[in-house]
């Protein structure tokens, strides 16, 4: 069996890849481009949709953004970008082993919709369902932090222990909110975030905040955001933020991690472990 498919599919960027490898293989923009009208299609074609910037450079195709403020919204342009990633790695997706990400708070029933177009429509053998943001922690090395991931349509503040996120304390702030977001709003609810979280480990949550999402690549953010933290905490609190070069791929170089291990083979869920035990089974110890 060839190795794990690694896919991170965000409102902005699509990445895929194997597990074990460092980077992904291939980053293209969420983006799914269709002909205006039946008289547009190629009937030599093998595809009648464009995805990433094949979409943008065609000016004969309408373009659907299937997610919307991290949740999928348009459920075909998904199955198509699915598509697209197995076409572009070469293979076939029956009976291959795929780690996908999640947003927070991803309901039960878009779950369940992913995991059956997965399992159901694409032939997947093995399936595993990670949020995006505890797998950003874990490319850093990280089982306990704060991850910041900030992207023009959305901010979401997730504190994670022991590589959980604690529900209660999770922040996602939608459009239009984030529109024109200055850093101290930010900074307010950051640490709003973790003071919703036991005081035992607020060290290991301020010790830790990962800045990941393509907002967070702007000059001077970091520096900014320590000053906006620094007037809102206790004098003498100390807190990290780790603001690495390839943030933003770090949901996808968790998931090559994660999914690389030897003790992952265990994590897998097939279709009748899920369509027995729920969806909980993604939540499984690793």
């Amino acid at each position: 069996m060839s190795k794990p498919v690694v896919i991170d599919i965000g409102t902005r960027l699509t990445m895929t890849g194997f597990a074990g490898e460092d980077f992904p293989r291939y980053v293209w923009p969420t983006v799914v481009g269709y002909p205006i009208n039946d008289t547009m299609i190629d009937s030599d074609a093998a595809r009648d949709f464009r995805v990433g910037q094949e979409a943008f450079d065609s000016l004969s195709q309408r373009l659907v953004y299937p997610l919307k403020a991290g949740n999928i919204e348009d459920w075909d342009a998904m199955e198509d970008i699915l598509t697209f990633c197995f076409d572009s790695l070469g293979i076939d997706p029956h009976g291959s082993q795929v780690l996908i990400t999640e947003p927070p708070f991803n309901s039960p029933e878009k779950k369940l919709l992913l995991t059956q177009l997965l399992f159901h429509d694409f032939g997947v053998s093995r399936l595993y369902i990670a949020l995006r943001q505890v797998l950003a922690l874990y490319a850093v090395k990280k089982a306990s932090g704060t991850v910041f991931d900030f992207e023009p349509d959305y901010a979401c503040i997730i504190p994670v222990y022991d590589y959980f996120a604690i529900p209660h304390a999770m922040e996602i702030l939608n459009p239009p909110v984030t529109e024109g977001l200055e850093l101290s709003y930010l900074a307010v609810r950051l640490v709003s975030a973790i003071n919703k979280t036991d005081n035992a480990i607020h060290d290991l949550l301020y010790g830790t905040i990962i800045l990941t999402g393509s907002s967070t690549t702007t000059s001077q953010f970091k520096t900014n955001l320590q000053k906006e933290i620094t007037e809102r905490i206790p004098s003498g609190r100390e807190f990290s933020i780790v603001d690495v070069p390839e943030r933003l791929y770090l949901p996808w170089i968790g998931g090559s991690m994660l999914s690389n291990l030897p003790s992952f083979r265990e994590a897998w869920v097939s279709s009748s472990e899920f369509s027995e035990k729920g969806s909980d089974v993604f939540n499984r110890d690793i």
